[in-house]
């Protein structure tokens, strides 16, 4: 029988790619924890997708994301950034934008705030675009955090502007989808009143 465990953590560190071990409270860990748990919010949305009208449109759609983000938490595992694919986050930003500007025109102009409601699907989807507004904070975090650091010998690189542009784009289109599935449903958008 296979182990999972390794017992290597036990004192408050974990291994990235390269062998190097950090804290498990390090900026780098915090931004890969952060990616995971968006990861772990898509699938939701994904199982419940399954049964929903809007499968057939949902499904590839949020496996494609989960893929993405798996290759940005292995990016991020990875400090020398050998195996970076920028083009990869570009093409990709750019599949998020034009699924952005469909639904944008498919529903009607939004005037107000909303809040994060309207159907079970649509409050777990904004579930997941706060999670993912969460990932873009800890990955700028990194990314001041790699800034700062004046060691000569500190050879961490910057969370590329591609990673960046495609999480800020995915809480965009996690926003979209939740409003998608009010309309569909005939679920109600809830306007934010002060």
């Amino acid at each position: 029988m296979q182990k999972i465990y390794t017992k290597t953590g036990d004192d408050g560190t974990t291994a990235i790619i390269g062998g190097l071990r950090v804290s498990k409270c390090d900026a780098r860990i915090e931004a890969i924890g952060s990616i995971d748990e968006l990861n772990a919010n898509i699938g939701i949305l994904l199982e419940d997708s399954i049964t929903g009208a809007l499968h057939e449109s949902r499904y590839p759609l949020l496996i494609a994301i989960q893929n993405d983000l798996f290759t940005i938490g292995a990016q991020l595992a990875d400090t020398q950034h050998k195996n970076i694919s920028t083009t990869l986050f570009k093409e990709s930003t750019l599949t998020l934008e034009q699924k952005i500007d469909t639904l944008a025109g498919r529903l009607p102009e939004l005037k107000n705030f909303i809040l994060p409601s309207g159907t079970s699907w649509a409050a777990k989807a904004h579930m997941a675009r706060a999670v993912c507004r969460r990932a873009e904070r800890k990955l700028t975090e990194l990314n001041s955090t790699n800034i700062k650091k004046s060691d000569p010998k500190n050879t961490e690189k910057p969370i590329t502007i591609e990673i960046l542009s495609y999480i800020n784009r995915l809480s965009d289109l996690l926003f979209m989808l939740a409003r998608e599935d009010v309309a569909a449903n005939n679920g109600r958008e809830i306007i934010w009143h002060q």
